[in-house]
Order: structure tokens, then C-alpha cells, then sequence
């Protein structure tokens, strides 16, 4: 099944459709009705593809902020195909070098949140 991606879509399909295999639906789409489909899968995934880039996106946020926790300056950014289950795995961390110490960013930080002082009139 995996040479062939349209059924492949025929079965995400009939489970979304709620139906246990493409059989059950298929005999009741039109060709265009399947050609909207195909289309719209490629716009918007359906099923658990889209599930897996989603929780994909969220772990990528979080190695991305607990590496930068770390506070030596040598973290790794890393990328969203890091984390997705299926497709290409390429691995395209590299060291990030920081332009601000942590003690920079909060002075910065104090400074706007410090309350302006009124002037007298």
C-alpha cells in the first residue's frame, strides 16, 4: 500500500467518514466528489497526519524552550521534521550563538516593565 498514496487516501477517507474501509464508501462518491477530496487533503491533511504535525509543533516549542533554559549559549534549534513521525528525516540542528546574556534580557526586560515616573506639571 505504501506505492500507492491514493489508497492510502481512500482509507484516511473512509475513516473520517466513519466507515472501516474504503469499500463502504467509495461506491457513493462521484469522480468529482473523490477529486474535491484529493484536493482538499492537499490544502489540509485530514486524519492522523494532521494529529502528528500538530504534536509535532508543540514538542519542537518545547525542546525550543527548554534548550534555551539551559543558559550556556550552545543550544540546538531544532526543526519540525525533528519530531514528525513520517516523511523525511533530515537533521538540521546547529548551535545558535546568543547576542544577549540572560542578565541582559532582564535588564531590558526591567527596564519596560519599570513604571514611568509622572512629570510634574
Amino acid at each position: 500500500m505504501r506505492g500507492r498514496p491514493g489508497r492510502l487516501l481512500e482509507h484516511r477517507l473512509a475513516i473520517a467518514c466513519g466507515y472501516p474501509h474504503p469499500d463502504f464508501v467509495l461506491p457513493y462518491m462521484t469522480l468529482e466528489q473523490m477529486s474535491d477530496v484529493i484536493a482538499y487533503d492537499r490544502i489540509e491533511p485530514m486524519g492522523e497526519i494532521r494529529a502528528d504535525y500538530r504534536m509535532a509543533q508543540v514538542c519542537l516549542m518545547l525542546h525550543n524552550l527548554i534548550q534555551m533554559q539551559r543558559g550556556d549559549g550552545k543550544w540546538t534549534r531544532a526543526t519540525l521534521q525533528d519530531f514528525m513521525l513520517w516523511g523525511p528525516k533530515v537533521s538540521s540542528t546547529k548551535p545558535i550563538d546568543k547576542s544577549q546574556s540572560v542578565e541582559e534580557m532582564k535588564a531590558i526586560l526591567l527596564t519596560l516593565a519599570r513604571p514611568k515616573k509622572e512629570k510634574d506639571s
